[in-house]
């Protein structure tokens, strides 16, 4: 073989894939329409199905263009692992926008420098954070922030069925508005922006570990293809009959891809854990809601391993089919860590790719 390491993918990874031109919103629409009634998202035991995901990020796609996003607007994005974030994101690129996901516990230096250097206007963010950001527009020029609690995720399908024939928007106070006034308020003739593969689709900021954070140019086809190679490499899923446990933060580029769009192209439940440091939660959701899918670090799987309900065997995580494991150092063994969490006669099979 001229390929030495193709000898070692696992029997049904190709060697090599055909990539559709399409947007990454293209996932989004094709699970609405094969897995409409199943569940996309799962937050404290209330879900919000494919169907339902597409439609609302529809109205909110509406609502940012009245609130004049235009295509290539900056958008950003200060929320945790809730189902607003996948309904914000999806929503922004429908608008024609590009996502800018920021940390959410960034301090106001950090989120100043990366608001100016990416150029955005619009924050979608927690209301817990309005105060910082009433700081920040001090500065810098926001145009709009549209807040939401952790607890209007319980509320958003009721807005499918309460929409307001207004279609203005009246802040609470100048530039500040309430997602779930936007998702009730939409633009009934809203026309969907032409998004295109080659169109930017996030602006992803690096860790600035050896030096200033800089923002990596990431385009709707790319974001495809890599959606489109995990869904191959991970070749004992079944679209439409998985649960991925997304724990680690989707503002991240590997949860975004792994932990999202992946689950999304998949027609795949994503159980939503705002808080990936819970390792009791962890365990608890994998058992309750048979998550297929555990993408993680080594050490939030050495955690699980080293759980001592998990060590005496109180807890079935045999549901998980396979694991995929990023930020490791070069010579720590990925497989080994993500087969041994396992509860069972006979671990999972635990894919290994680095995901930055």
């Amino acid at each position: 073989m001229d390929e030495p390491w193709l000898r070692h993918y696992d029997d049904g990874v190709p060697a090599s894939l055909e990539y559709p031109r399409v947007a990454l919103t293209h996932y989004l629409a094709q699970s609405a329409s094969r897995f409409a009634d199943h569940a996309c998202t799962i937050y404290k035991d209330q879900s919000i199905s494919f169907a339902q995901m597409d439609t609302l990020s529809d109205q909110l796609a509406a609502a940012l263009g009245a609130l004049g996003v235009e295509k290539g607007d900056r958008v950003g994005l200060l929320l945790p692992n809730i189902p607003q974030f996948v309904l914000a994101f999806y929503a922004i690129l429908k608008a024609g926008g590009v996502v800018v996901a920021l940390n959410p516990q960034y301090k106001q230096r950090e989120l100043e420098y990366q608001i100016e250097d990416s150029g955005l206007r619009v924050m979608i963010a927690m209301a817990e954070l309005n105060a910082l950001l009433d700081q920040v527009t001090q500065t810098l020029p926001l145009t709009a922030i549209i807040l939401t609690e952790a607890e209007d995720a319980f509320c958003l399908a009721d807005t499918l069925q309460q929409a307001s024939k207004s279609q203005q928007f009246e802040p609470s106070k100048p530039g500040v508005y309430w997602l779930l006034d936007l998702l009730r308020s939409r633009d009934r003739h809203w026309q969907p922006v032409e998004v295109l593969p080659n169109d930017v689709a996030i602006f992803q900021y690096s860790g600035g570990t050896t030096g200033i954070s800089k923002a990596a140019i990431v385009l709707h086809r790319n974001l495809a293809a890599n959606t489109l190679q995990f869904r191959r490499w991970l070749v004992g899923l079944e679209e439409g009959k998985e649960a991925v446990l997304a724990a680690i933060p989707l503002y991240h580029v590997y949860g975004m891809v792994i932990g999202m769009s992946v689950s999304v192209a998949l027609g795949a439940s994503m159980v939503l854990l705002p808080n990936g440091r819970d390792i009791t939660a962890i365990i608890q959701q994998i058992e309750q809601y048979h998550a297929t899918l555990f993408p993680g670090v080594p050490t939030l799987y050495q955690s699980v391993n080293q759980h001592p309900d998990v060590l005496a065997g109180r807890y079935n995580l045999r549901s998980v089919k396979a694991c995929i494991s990023g930020s490791a150092p070069p010579l720590f063994s990925y497989a080994s860590s993500a087969a041994s969490a396992w509860v069972g006669d006979t671990p999972p099979s635990a894919t290994a790719a680095s995901a930055g």
